[in-house]
């Protein structure tokens, strides 16, 4: 429902996506304030799962980097 706006956010640097540990469970947190921090709330899962995967990618070095 709010996916978009809280995906443009997050870009923005308004929104932050916390990842499990590696091997510790699945959930993934989402913290933002005011009305984001509301609509981030009624993100389904799978929502929050296509968040994780934007966050993940942004965190990964590049293949390219360590030239």
């Amino acid at each position: 429902m709010f996916y978009r706006e809280i995906k443009t956010a997050w870009q923005d640097g308004k929104v932050r996506v916390g990842l499990p540990a590696h091997g510790h469970g699945t959930n993934v947190t989402i913290e933002a304030s005011g009305m984001l921090g509301l609509k981030a709330k009624f993100l389904s899962s799978s929502e929050k799962s296509l968040l994780a995967k934007a966050a993940k990618a942004d965190t990964k070095p590049e293949a390219n980097s360590a030239k």
